[in-house]
């Protein structure tokens, strides 16, 4: 038997969005899940960021629920941003073009006292 799939999403109201912290992969078995925990925050006018920080992976049905969730959020007002993201999910997101469509936020830079 094998195990269900393994996916977190924690969301967190702040004064100016909301901020969804997923953990997990974001593939076939837990795409589904995956929109369906983030639908409900994109269904109004509010800046949803996702933060897929702890995604080690995606897939194609994970970029495939991205860009559905994104479509909702157009639709209702809401603005979905991928604000912080695993080197992987940053490296599918460009491969595949779709860094503009999901406002993929550029990597955080070094502070001067990391890089001495």
């Amino acid at each position: 038997m094998s195990r269900p799939p393994e996916l977190s999403v924690e969301a967190t109201r702040r004064p100016d969005r909301w901020l969804a912290t997923v953990s997990g992969e974001l593939d076939i078995s837990t795409a589904r899940v995956f929109e369906e925990r983030i639908a409900p925050l994109v269904q109004r006018p509010v800046t949803v960021a996702l933060d897929l920080g702890r995604v080690p992976f995606i897939d194609s049905a994970g970029l495939a629920a991205l860009m559905r969730l994104r479509r909702v959020a157009d639709q209702h007002g809401a603005h979905l941003v991928v604000a912080t993201a695993s080197d992987f999910v940053r490296r599918i997101i460009n491969i595949t073009g779709l860094a503009g469509a999901l406002n993929l936020h550029p990597p955080p830079t070094a502070s001067p006292a990391e890089t001495a």
